[in-house]
């Protein structure tokens, strides 16, 4: 079984230390902590978040972005076993500091690393503060599609400072921390998908560039990523039924996931710097996919995460016209626009 010693080797390997994966989690949420706090319990007061994310919440705020993750790791073994879902190969979940916006399996001779990327990360807990904060349409429509400019271009990332709005505090942040959460623990349980279907075991190398560097990762096919974000959604939704947790819930950060990885996409396929191509199905039809499952599982059972799902697409939607000139692909993506439902 893979573990930290052999995490923290890997990293030496790129010539890194932990220290440099990522500061103190969340980057994009460093305000006020009673602010924070106070939003967690309105939100379980409600019973829109689980009791357990407020308490891990809380208990990770001075911990950085490793600690999170092998909390969530812990916690989706241990009620995938609950839920009778075993005989998942054991892996180490860690950062690497790598600017694409997705998550990595690596392979060492002691099981597999999965590894989250800090692209990935502090896009999402940006543009969750772009969403959430009550800023005018258009400055968020503005700053968002800068965002995604200069995180293509140059792999920046806007920092906590140039996004900080007053609005964004308590609530609004709580609810930012239960959004992103559930993006990483998609991409999480995607990953444990190609573990549990045995995408691994045959599946050779290829190198991918970063500023960072060069890496080794496994290559990858249509099929197996479609059979990766199913078991990842039976799983994830399994879950959300037996915590109570809405799927409604689950649906919107499944979806934010995925509408931000097409902007970005999109972007660099229209700059001619698309190099990850290695099988994977683009992501508006990964996104038809998964809310054609979503919905049969009943996603529209919670009218506030029903509100902000259609709040970040019609956002999502605008920032595509800005860049791209023509709104997202309604039909394609097997998504009814904005307030048609």
């Amino acid at each position: 079984m893979s573990s930290r010693e052999n995490y923290i080797q890997f990293l030496q390997q790129q010539n890194l230390q932990e220290d440099d994966v990522l500061p103190i989690w969340p980057t994009g949420f460093d305000q006020d902590q009673n602010d924070l706090t106070i939003g967690l319990l309105i939100l379980l007061n409600r019973n829109l978040i689980e009791a357990n994310t407020a308490k891990n919440v809380l208990g990770l705020l001075q911990k950085n972005t490793n600690d999170l993750l092998q909390v969530m790791n812990d916690y989706l073994r241990r009620e995938l076993s609950f839920a009778g879902i075993k005989n998942i190969p054991p892996a180490f979940v860690g950062v690497f500091p790598w600017n694409s916006f997705n998550g990595r399996a690596k392979m060492t001779s002691s099981g597999p690393l999965i590894l989250l990327t800090t692209g990935f990360i502090e896009m999402l807990e940006a543009t969750s503060n772009l969403l959430l904060a009550e800023r005018d349409l258009q400055e968020r429509v503005q700053l968002l599609s800068k965002l995604i400019i200069d995180f293509c271009d140059s792999g920046v990332i806007s920092t906590t400072k140039s996004l900080d709005h007053p609005s964004f505090r308590g609530e609004a942040q709580a609810i930012a921390v239960s959004l992103v959460s559930e993006s990483e623990f998609f991409v999480l349980c995607h990953e444990y998908g190609h573990l549990a279907n045995g995408h691994f075991e045959s599946a050779t190398s290829t190198s991918v560039k970063s500023r960072k560097g060069v890496m080794d990762v496994l290559t990858s096919t249509r099929r197996k990523e479609y059979e990766a974000d199913f078991w990842a959604i039976k799983a994830i939704v399994k879950l959300a039924r037996q915590t109570k947790k809405p799927i409604g819930q689950v649906r919107c950060g499944i979806l934010f996931f995925f509408c931000l990885a097409n902007l970005i996409e999109m972007y660099l396929r229209i700059s001619g710097n698309l190099s990850e191509t290695d099988g994977h199905p683009t992501a508006v039809e990964r996104i038809s996919h998964a809310e054609k499952m979503l919905i049969v599982y009943g996603a529209n059972d919670s009218e506030m995460w029903n509100f902000i799902t259609s709040a970040h697409l019609s956002l999502f939607n605008l920032v595509h016209h800005n860049l791209f000139g023509k709104t997202l692909p309604w039909d394609e993506m097997a998504l009814l626009p904005p307030g048609s439902n």
